[in-house]
């Protein structure tokens, strides 16, 4: 929300950005974006019981332009009937999440790391930056979208090698917290230490930059990721499950 609240009207309108904020919870979209990593729903049922009406105007900005995007699902969301409205609106349970989080009063060094470079990205490198994060089959509009301007709120990092950065990944201030998010690095660059040595900066930064917790989102089946973030002292907290809609391809 404050990422796009401090974006510029170019970019707003460069990728149609949007925000419906009902009884707490947030619809945020990219009408120009068709995929579902730029648009979603979140703490739908949190600060109050969410109703039928709820979902109903959040999930209409979606089916309006025809976006496919995803609805994150706290275990305190209520009513307890909400996964069984979202999916008789059409939506489909995915993968979930662990939510882990850690105190930054201090932040260990890891010297097994101390050989890699770590680098901030420029707000020019945003394309180079998001080559990194998504995949070799990502569309121009999801690379345009990944790699907008930042804004105050985000640092992204890199890992260099040779001049060239290999791996990448990035960190979102909210007052005294720190989400840390979007981590990828090159296949024939992996298992060499550089999700280790951008988890190790950006936590150091976020100390730095006066944040007392950070938090992380990791996906159940993915092991190496929580080995990684629990290595560093991240400790798991709950699951958020995971809802998709798709809009149905009528050609």
């Amino acid at each position: 929300m404050e990422r796009l609240r401090s974006s510029s009207e170019t970019t707003v309108r460069t990728f149609g950005l949007g925000m419906i904020d009902v009884g707490g919870a947030v619809a945020l979209y990219a009408s120009a974006v068709p995929w579902a990593g730029a648009n979603t729903i979140a703490n739908l049922g949190v600060d109050r019981a969410a109703t039928p009406r709820d979902l109903q105007q959040l999930m209409a900005p979606f089916q309006d332009h025809r976006l496919s995007f995803t609805v994150s699902l706290s275990p305190l969301a209520c009513p307890p009937d909400l996964p069984t409205w979202l999916t008789d609106a059409g939506l489909a349970e995915v993968e979930p999440h662990w939510v882990l989080d850690r105190p930054l009063t201090t932040v260990e060094q890891s010297h097994a790391v101390d050989h890699l470079v770590v680098e901030r990205f420029t707000e020019d490198q945003g394309v180079a930056f998001a080559r990194l994060i998504l995949n070799e089959d990502a569309t121009t509009e999801q690379v345009a979208y990944v790699g907008r301007p930042a804004g105050p709120n985000v640092h992204r990092y890199g890992v260099v090698l040779d001049g060239e950065f290999v791996a990448a990944a990035q960190m979102m201030f909210a007052g005294r917290l720190v989400h840390v998010s979007g981590a990828a690095t090159l296949p024939t660059f992996r298992g060499q230490g550089a999700q280790g040595a951008l988890l190790q900066r950006r936590l150091e930064d976020a100390v730095k930059n006066g944040c007392d917790v950070a938090t992380v989102e990791v996906s159940v089946s993915n092991g190496a990721s929580l080995r990684n973030v629990e290595r560093v002292g991240f400790r798991r907290q709950y699951q958020e499950r995971r809802f998709l809609w798709r809009p149905l391809d009528t050609g």
